[in-house]
């Protein structure tokens, strides 16, 4: 950086374009779909160069309710969600989108995608299963287009020649067939939703950007925020939360949450009892408590 800085004529080559050259060390592809689905039956019907593979399942509650007696039971079930093939150089996995989405809890990323869906006429109360493949540099290094290799390519020249190896990967690599008397597995026809895979992946993508938005200033948001930090507050230092603060700075949250300072305080000390259960922490006890608020 320090030589590029004290030469900035040396990222331009001789006629003035640019001269610096780029390489790919890793290569995500995806599609998502709502036309396809998968069991845990299909594992051995899978044809594949690698013997890595996994089952995904993943574990949940649900609540049942038992009309005999009176309290509910937590139960936990495991739920099939997908498959993985691969590790390192090439890695597909196969699995359940919408409820990786969802046991995220990444709100704005399920958001993005949930509009992307819906803007393709998609039925988001439907599953949508993703197949991605992940390929890294040491694969690159195998993969030829003429006599070069996409180790030696720039990234966009990697990244526009990168759709015509799909077939190889979803047919060579790794495909899902039905099972025959032909002792070849690799002979055995295409499943038809594996075909389906394949169709798709042939089509022209859509092109679209994901646009990350710029924070919002919003009285009622920040309001809840500083809340949320003024119980954490409490719970660190022992302290009752007015005094923590202002006496005009409390009203000033307190209306912008539509409260009364007194509802404002008791919302903060029922925060702060909601945040001690889930952090393990210990709420300062009514002396605490009384010998601030009397100082």
């Amino acid at each position: 950086m320090h030589k590029l800085a004290d030469a900035p004529h040396a990222l331009y080559t001789p006629d003035g374009e640019w001269g610096v050259r780029s390489r790919i060390s890793r290569l995500d592809w995806a599609i998502d779909s709502d036309e396809w689905t998968f069991e845990p039956e299909d594992l051995p019907r899978f044809v594949t160069r690698t013997r890595i593979t996994h089952q995904y399942e993943t574990e949940e509650e649900w609540l049942e309710y038992v009309q005999e007696l009176p309290e509910i039971s937590h139960l936990v079930s495991r739920r099939f969600t997908g498959f993985s093939f691969g590790k390192t150089p090439v890695h597909v996995r196969i699995y359940h989108k919408d409820r990786e989405l969802m046991l995220s809890q990444q709100s704005t990323k399920a958001a993005f995608f949930h509009r992307l869906w819906e803007a393709n006429g998609w039925n988001v109360c439907k599953p949508i299963w993703r197949v991605e493949i992940e390929v890294r540099r040491e694969a690159f290094h195998q993969m030829h287009h003429g006599s070069r290799t996409y180790a030696e390519m720039d990234v966009d020249e990697v990244v526009a020649r990168f759709p015509s190896t799909l077939r190889y990967w979803l047919m060579s690599w790794l495909s899902l067939r039905q099972p025959t008397d032909d002792t070849n597995r690799s002979r055995w026809p295409l499943d038809e939703t594996w075909q389906r895979v394949i169709e798709t992946a042939s089509e022209e993508p859509g092109a679209f950007t994901r646009v990350f938005r710029g924070p919002v200033l919003d009285a009622h948001s920040l309001a809840r925020q500083q809340r949320t930090l003024l119980a954490k507050w409490g719970l660190l230092t022992h302290l009752p939360p007015d005094a923590c603060l202002t006496e005009q700075y409390r009203d000033q949250l307190a209306d912008a949450l539509g409260m009364s300072p007194v509802e404002f305080s008791f919302s903060v000390t029922k925060e702060m009892r909601r945040l001690a259960g889930r952090l393990g922490a210990r709420l300062p006890s009514d002396e605490e408590m009384h010998s601030v608020t009397t100082d």
